[in-house]
């Protein structure tokens, strides 16, 4: 078949992989909450090395830090020795906080733009223009 006509995807009700590319699911974990740990786990870390190339000592400010996706940018921006300030709402501050977060903003109950230090300048003063940018 020539490769215009190969057909990509996930719809399938069987894959062949490779033993080594597997992992056992815990008895714990659904089928569909192990589904989702793929997406948004490389999601996070695409985004963080890839795209954002983040090295050891820089800031990270992550919006939405009790999300799919925003629970593994602070876990993975952590394990990369990044300062990582975490903005999610009041009910999830907690949860936010066990999993790291140097920093967590409630954003029902801070001025977001003031509380979050890693948009602020040397000098403290707050720039509507970080260095860098990236939004995934």
């Amino acid at each position: 078949m020539p490769s215009s006509e190969r057909r990509r995807g996930a719809f399938a009700e069987c894959a062949v992989a490779r033993e080594t590319n597997l992992a056992h699911k815990p008895k714990t974990v659904s089928f569909v909450d192990a589904a989702a740990v793929p997406t948004a786990g490389l999601t996070a870390l695409q985004g963080l090395r890839d795209h954002g190339q983040l090295a050891s000592g820089q800031r990270v400010l992550v919006i939405g830090a009790s999300g799919g996706v925003g629970v593994y940018t602070v876990q993975i921006a952590k394990s990369l020795d990044a300062r990582v300030t975490a903005m999610c709402s009041t009910r999830n501050t907690e949860l936010v906080k066990s999993i790291r977060a140097d920093d967590v903003i409630d954003y029902r109950a801070q001025d977001c733009v003031h509380a979050a230090g890693c948009l602020s300048n040397k000098e403290g003063e707050v720039s509507s223009s970080p260095d860098r940018e990236v939004s995934f």
